[in-house]
């Protein structure tokens, strides 16, 4: 059984989708569309309405992950990944945040190295307002 993706989200997208694969040969990740990756700091910035994707595959695509922020109108965000992870299929908590302070944006848009951008991307600290919907997982055998 395929578990529901929470992809679906109302809003338009401000950038293309970031796209983070392997390189050949299993040799690490990689940013395939760096200006989506810097469009979407571009709106995080300036505190543009929207959507923002991901699609994050590695390791041979053994591991696949998706995730959106929303950027919404009062400029605080909505965050979420899912995806398969091994056997096991985990979707995070929508959390609704204050988004970072300009100069986290900063530190994170100073990083030279295009996955670390990324990373920072997907994993900055937001300041928790609520839970607008439970993650969940589903565990394989």
């Amino acid at each position: 059984m395929t578990p529901p993706s929470p992809g679906t989200t109302c809003g338009d997208d401000v950038c293309a989708q970031i796209r983070v694969d392997d390189i050949a040969d299993n040799q690490g990740t990689e940013v395939k569309n760096p200006d989506a990756l810097t469009c979407a700091f571009d709106a995080l910035q300036a505190r543009t309405p929207g959507v923002i994707r991901w699609s994050y595959k590695f390791n041979y695509s053994q591991y696949e992950e998706e995730g959106y922020i929303v950027i919404r109108g009062d400029g605080t965000l909505i965050r979420r990944n899912w995806g398969q992870m091994d056997l096991d299929y985990i979707a995070t908590d929508a959390l609704h945040g204050e988004a970072p302070t300009d100069a986290q944006l900063a530190a994170c848009t100073a990083m030279t190295d295009l996955v670390q951008r990324f990373e920072c991307l997907r994993t900055f600290t937001i300041t928790e307002i609520e839970i607008c919907d439970a993650g969940w997982e589903v565990l394989g055998d």
